[in-house]
This record gives structure tokens, C-alpha cells and sequence, in this order.
């Protein structure tokens, strides 16, 4: 199956699949300021696919040891990092 380099315009921004998804989980972070709960009230599991659109740093790590490609599917930069509720949620 040929990769999919659709580009989509969000808020001015062409972004890639991957980059849409985490602009739109950050500007609904940033507008509703939802609890975990809420957020994956949101996002219910049915729509996030196999891999999960996200998860919070502990099961990251916990990921990064049964599976070697977690660091290309999820963003860890510090700036890429949700914090809710304290938590650190990566998308």
C-alpha cells in the first residue's frame, strides 16, 4: 500500500496526518482543559485505531519495552508533551 503525504490545513497550518491529529488534541486541550477522563471521553478508543492516538508517559515507557517502533509513533518533545490534570499525555 503506497504512504498516504496528504497535507491538511488546520488554524493556517499544513500539517501531515500526524501532525493534524496532535494540533487537534492540543487546541482541544487548550480550549476545554478536559481531564483525562474527558479527554478520552472525547476521543473514545473506537476512533483511535489500533496504536491509540494517545497515552500518558507511564504507558509510554511501558510500550517502549515490548515494541520498537513507540518512539516514531508518538511525539516526545517537550513542547509536543500535554500535561492534564499532572499527567503527562503524549499523542
Amino acid at each position: 500500500m503506497p504512504r498516504d503525504f496528504t497535507k491538511y490545513n488546520f488554524n493556517g497550518q499544513i500539517l501531515g496526518k500526524g501532525r493534524l491529529v496532535l494540533a487537534v488534541i492540543k487546541e482541544f486541550v487548550k480550549q476545554n482543559q478536559p481531564t483525562l477522563t474527558e479527554l478520552f471521553k472525547a476521543f473514545p478508543v473506537e476512533v483511535q485505531g489500533r496504536k491509540g492516538l494517545f497515552c500518558t508517559e507511564q504507558e509510554f515507557n511501558e510500550k517502549l519495552k515490548t515494541s520498537d517502533d513507540v518512539k516514531k509513533r508518538f511525539f516526545t518533545k517537550d513542547d509536543e508533551i500535554l500535561d492534564i490534570e499532572g499527567t503527562k499525555v503524549l499523542v
